[in-house]
């Protein structure tokens, strides 16, 4: 109850202040725990990403590992080492996050598997380095070896061939056919070491067996060498037996690099089994430590929303106590007072809003039962003023209607006389228009017939000459008859000559068979010659006629061009005084057209001043209907009024 007192004495806003605070801050409790909730759910799930990453890397680096154990190759073990590099730097990743001692402990015995893992993979890369390099020492004897079996076996054969004795060559055949079976021997010891990926304890024991029985094998037939008396040279089995020896220590060399590289590859094996098995453990026990993450966020976050629920409904229910009741009752009042019950007496004690709106109310009520009281008084005096507006505005409105149809019919005459003035501006601007274009036209035709002239006198003279042209044709025609009458008569000289030579050829004889030939020629172009310049005499005599008749037609052309200028020079000057008249009738029609542009736009004005008149009397008749109207509704809001003050209780 106290509780309650202190909120009444408050103002509203600090009582939503305080609700509405109050809310918030309950809210953000929630948002924080659902932050935390979030938060270790996002610390959970990077966990587990990064536990699953180095999970994907262990794998990849099984395979590689695998491969890189098969195949020996630097590009599997440079993979190899990828993958470990990527476990080591996911692995510092997931130490760096926020752990807890289990974690923490796991993440070291993690490393150091790795670390072993990793110490395991240097020692099988230097035992394969170690390998290469022994075999290539290996090898190198076994190439001497083939070659002084060879000498020996060549020697051998020497001395049966020159002592017909055969032990040698028996003996050297026995001792390449013993390396040679040693040697298939080794090669299939190789062939098993390569196949045996997963080494076991009997198969190891069996490969020491069959090394050991090569190199005995070895030793024995360099003791065979070394004592054999067969006139060989002693220098050669020495060394060959010295060859068989290091052969079978770096065989057995290489065995023992091979037993360690197995026992290492055992190693390493175990080691990545350890670490799948930690990897494996660490996966679960990250995927455990986010679903015990997620219940605790949950449960947090449940506890503490349901306990901002109930805080919020108890402070909303306290909040809606205090507020609403006094807003009922200060509603209650304020629906009396708009039903028109000024009677009711208000009072309220509290010192916050809704107290002071009740006095407020209170307050109003007294003022408008006082208010109503001389608003009575005044509408019964305003209803008979506004039954005086009323009579004196509808006489001014008849008044106002005579006076807008008078200047109707006067706007309408002015509106008449425009138009008939603009009528005649556009009759003008017509007439105006076409003369202008006579006038063009006009001026297009002097300008044609000048072409014309132009024209015609260029023609003239073009044929005059052509005619003196044509006179000089039948002149150089002449000249040309008269040459072909040169050329004519030497043709007949030609041919009498011709004839003449023919004539004493043929007294010659046969001397002059030859002349006679030639003469024959000489005559036949003579006769060639007179019947082309008969031809062209002929030619020449119709192009002489032909030129007589177009000298002719062109000194008539001539004269029928003289007329035709004079005639356009008449015709020119005819159209230079049509275009001086239509000039003189543009002008006065553009006179024309001022005077009624002028006077149409003097009628304009005239219009324009009637339809404002017009107007003015329209606004004064609106006006009026408008006051009628206005004072018909004052006496009705008058006597509304009137009807309205009764309805109040005062």
């Amino acid at each position: 109850m106290g509780i309650t007192k202190l909120l009444e004495n408050i103002s509203i806003g600090k009582k939503l202040l305080i609700g509405f605070g109050t809310i918030l801050l309950l809210t953000l409790i929630v948002a924080l725990a659902g932050g935390r909730g979030l938060s270790m759910a996002k610390d959970s799930s990077e966990k587990v990403s990064l536990a699953e990453d180095i999970n994907v890397a262990l794998m990849d680096a099984k395979s590689s590992r695998q491969r890189y154990l098969r195949t020996g190759a630097e590009a599997d073990y440079e993979v190899l080492s990828e993958n470990i590099e990527r476990m080591v730097a996911k692995l510092n990743q997931l130490k760096a996050r926020d752990l807890d001692a289990g974690e923490t402990r796991a993440l070291d015995e993690l490393g150091r598997t790795l670390s072993s893992y990793q110490g395991q993979l240097n020692k099988i890369l230097s035992l394969k380095s170690e390998r290469v390099d022994t075999r290539k020492e290996w090898a190198s004897y076994g190439s001497a070896l083939l070659g002084l079996l060879g000498e020996i076996s060549d020697e051998a054969n020497r001395i049966a061939l020159q002592r017909d004795d055969w032990r040698a060559a028996a003996l050297a055949e026995k001792a390449y056919h013993r390396y040679t079976m040693a040697r298939y021997q080794v090669r299939g010891y190789l062939i098993t070491l390569a196949a045996a990926d997963n080494r076991t304890e009997n198969g190891s024991r069996a490969l020491d067996g069959t090394i050991e029985k090569i190199v005995a094998e070895f030793n024995d037939l360099a003791d065979t060498l070394r004592q054999s008396q067969i006139g060989i040279s002693r220098n050669t089995l020495n060394e060959a037996a010295s060859n068989l020896n290091q052969y079978g220590e770096y065989l057995m060399r290489v065995h023992q690099i091979d037993n360690r590289l197995g026992d290492a590859q055992l190693a390493l094996v175990g080691s990545a089994i350890a670490l799948s098995k930690e990897v494996a453990q660490m996966l679960d026990d990250q995927a455990e430590a986010q679903r015990v993450d997620a219940r605790q966020s949950n449960l947090i976050l449940t506890v503490v929303t349901a306990l901002a629920i109930v805080l919020g409904l108890l402070l909303a229910m306290l909040i809606a106590r205090v507020i609403g009741r006094p807003l009922a009752d200060a509603a209650n009042a304020a629906h009396r007072i708009a039903e028109g019950d000024l009677t009711q007496t208000i009072d309220s004690n509290r010192k916050d809003e809704i107290g002071a709106l009740m006095g407020a109310m209170a307050q109003m009520n007294s003022r408008l039962r006082e208010l109503l009281s001389r608003i009575n008084q005044g509408v019964s005096e305003l209803t008979s003023a506004s039954s005086q507006i009323n009579s004196s505005a509808e006489k001014n409105q008849q008044g106002m209607e005579l006076q807008r149809a008078e200047t109707d019919q006067v706007a309408a005459a002015i509106n008449e006389m425009t138009m008939a003035v603009q009528e005649v501006a556009r009759s003008a601007e017509d007439a105006s228009g076409a003369a202008d274009d006579a006038d063009n036209q006009a001026k297009e035709g002097v300008k044609g017939i000048s072409g014309t002239v132009e024209t015609i006198n260029r023609m003239a003279s073009e044929i005059s000459a052509t005619a003196n042209a044509m006179g000089e044709l039948k002149a150089q025609s002449d000249d040309i008859g008269r040459v072909i009458d040169v050329i004519k008569g030497i043709a007949e000289q030609t041919n009498l000559l011709a004839l003449n030579a023919a004539i004493e050829a043929a007294r010659a004889g046969d001397a002059g068979r030859g002349f006679a030939v030639v003469a024959d020629e000489v005559r036949g172009l003579a006769q060639r010659t007179q019947e082309s310049t008969t031809e062209i005499e002929e030619l020449i005599g119709s192009l002489q006629q032909n030129a007589e008749r177009s000298l002719a037609m062109m000194e008539s052309g001539q004269q029928m061009t003289d007329e035709s200028v004079s005639s356009t020079h008449t015709t020119g000057s005819l159209l230079d005084n049509i275009a001086n008249a239509v000039s003189l009738i543009q002008q006065m029609n553009q006179q024309i057209a001022t005077a009624a542009e002028e006077q149409g736009s003097v009628a304009e004005e005239i219009n324009q001043s009637v339809v404002r008149v017009r107007d003015i009397t329209e606004t004064s008749a609106t006006s009026s209907s408008e006051t009628v109207a206005a004072t018909r509704m004052l006496v009705d809001v008058s006597r509304n009024l009137q009807g309205l003050v009764k309805e109040f209780k005062v």
